[in-house]
């Protein structure tokens, strides 16, 4: 079978869905492949990756002020994949309007609600390839 170019179409990577979290919480969520949230997972990982340089190999350590790959990554999907949501109550059961910093908390103290956040991204991008390809195959 030859290599074949295959013609790519980023409108839906750039639309969020709604996501039902529970009975009375909705997510907007951005597909995981989105460009901006890709741009910065790259820029994250050479981040990683330069501190990692500093020791030799086989060796490891933690350099001052470094924090865990978790804790960088809650900011950016609150920022990029965690864009919206209704439903989000505050310690004192009050609506909790969204904003990238209460999502960054929300994700950094819920870790079950950070996968399923994840998740949930990951699966629209699959459903959104094979949307594309069914529809690619009926031209």
């Amino acid at each position: 079978m030859a290599l074949k170019m295959k013609q790519i179409d980023n409108r839906k990577s750039a639309e969020a869905q709604t996501v039902d979290y529970d009975a009375d919480t909705s997510l907007s969520v951005m597909p995981a492949d989105n460009e901006s949230y890709q741009i910065a997972l790259a820029r994250l990982n050479r981040q990683v990756q330069r501190n990692d340089a500093r020791f030799e190999e086989g060796k490891s350590g933690v350099l001052p002020g470094e924090k865990t790959e978790y804790s960088k990554l809650c900011p950016l999907v609150a920022e990029f994949i965690l864009v919206g949501w209704s439903g989000v109550l505050d310690e004192n059961d009050k609506d909790l309007p969204y904003s990238v910093e209460a999502a960054t908390s929300l994700l950094k103290g819920n870790p079950e609600f950070f996968s399923f956040v994840l998740m949930n991204a990951q699966r629209i991008s699959i459903e959104n390839e094979a949307e594309a390809a069914e529809i690619k195959g009926k031209r």
